[in-house]
């Protein structure tokens, strides 16, 4: 199958990736069926369901319950791309789970889980944004726990699908 064969080819990958998301949410949760989920398969491969199911308009309560089982994934990377891709869906009910990843210790998680909430409109969250934005080790995760104070503050419930308003 391309979109397996694909990984040890970034471009090819990126492209079968790409037109997986294009063709659908059928193409999408047909795949979806057929990859390997186990936590020994290629990070690869795992990054790109993540990528998959914030991008495809498959049925929101399943890619949300998705993402979220990805957020525990040993691999930063990988939880930093479950984090980006809930907040591209736009589900406040990933709230509890992104709140949790602000205290990931990997910067990344916690700048993405922080647009994430600010995307995704938890207003539940400011209170710990406020808190990030003050005190992260991390300039970036700082001003981004910001942004996403001024996306809760100046939309009323955030930026939903990545837009800005």
């Amino acid at each position: 199958m391309l979109f397996l064969g694909s990984v040890g080819d970034r471009r090819v990958h990126h492209a079968a990736t790409r037109a997986l998301v294009a063709a659908g949410p059928a193409a999408v949760e047909a795949l979806d069926r057929y990859l390997p989920w186990e936590r020994g398969t290629d990070v690869r491969v795992r990054r790109s369901l993540v990528w998959f199911h914030g991008r495809a308009r498959c049925d929101p309560t399943y890619s949300v319950a998705v993402l979220t089982e990805f957020l525990s994934e040993p691999d930063s990377r990988t939880r930093a791309e479950a984090a980006a891709s809930l907040g591209l869906r736009g589900d406040p009910s990933a709230g509890p789970v992104l709140v949790r990843a602000l205290l990931h210790p990997d910067r990344e998680v916690r700048l993405r889980a922080a647009l994430a909430l600010g995307r995704c409109g938890v207003r539940q969250a400011e209170g710990r944004l406020a808190e990030l934005a003050r005190a992260d080790r991390e300039p970036d995760v700082r001003q981004v726990a910001r942004v996403a104070l001024r996306l809760l503050a100046g939309s009323g419930r955030g930026v939903r699908g990545g837009r800005r308003p």
